[in-house]
């Protein structure tokens, strides 16, 4: 009897010892197992959402003959309601300038931008109108240097990302106080006038010129267009 018990305390204490090891082993794989296909999933399809299309430029140094070291930036963000967010920077610019504005144009070539339409489409529920216009939401402004950044937020011209790549934008302001002589004068000059029409700018705005001009494209994506 008493080898009997001994012998069924052996396995018993035989068991136990070997079950340890295997349940460390079960909390070790529990603890480094990865998540689930589903959950990974889940995760890429949220970042999706939150996710926002960019675009950018450098604008072109010496654009406008009245500006020769004008240069400047613009950043743009824009989510799933085609809503864009713009940054900006402006050097060397107008001083001043309580009349500057952003104006993106429906065309892919700066040397033909003052002679294209704004890349705007109204809606019926549109209550602001044309962003790309004197005193619209692309309005812009500088120093007494001349200088200027800032940030624009919610602009929505009635187009979508698509619309937007490869399309000039460009920084619209005043000719300089002294340039009369000078434009009547030079044959060379660079200067890009606005073409004139009703979605784009009125009569008044006939003294309004293109300072800077670039294309914008996807971040390191030059190339594309």
């Amino acid at each position: 009897a008493m080898a009997v018990a001994l012998s069924t305390v052996s396995a018993e204490t035989h068991h136990h010892i070997r079950a340890r090891p295997v349940e460390d082993n079960l909390k070790e794989k529990l603890k480094n197992k990865k998540p689930s296909k589903v959950n990974r999933s889940l995760k890429s399809k949220a970042s999706k959402k939150k996710k926002k299309d960019k675009l950018q430029t450098t604008f072109s140094v010496g654009f406008n003959d009245d500006y020769e070291v004008m240069s400047g930036w613009i950043k743009i963000e824009m989510d799933k309601d085609d809503n864009m967010d713009i940054e900006y920077m402006i050097d060397n610019g107008p001083e001043s300038c309580s009349d500057c504005y952003l104006a993106i144009m429906d065309e892919s070539d700066c040397d033909d931008a003052g002679g294209a339409d704004t890349l705007y489409s109204s809606s019926d529920d549109d209550d602001a109108g044309n962003p790309w216009s004197e005193g619209g939401d692309g309005a812009v402004s500088t120093t007494s240097s001349g200088d200027g950044a800032g940030s624009i937020l919610g602009v929505n011209s009635g187009h979508d990302f698509d619309d937007h790549h490869c399309k000039v934008v460009v920084v619209i302001g005043p000719e300089p106080e002294s340039s009369s002589d000078s434009w009547s004068k030079s044959s060379k000059s660079r200067k890009r006038q606005l073409k004139s029409h009703k979605s784009h700018k009125s009569s008044e705005d006939d003294d309004l010129n293109i300072l800077l001009c670039g294309v914008l494209h996807k971040p390191g994506k030059t190339d594309d267009c």
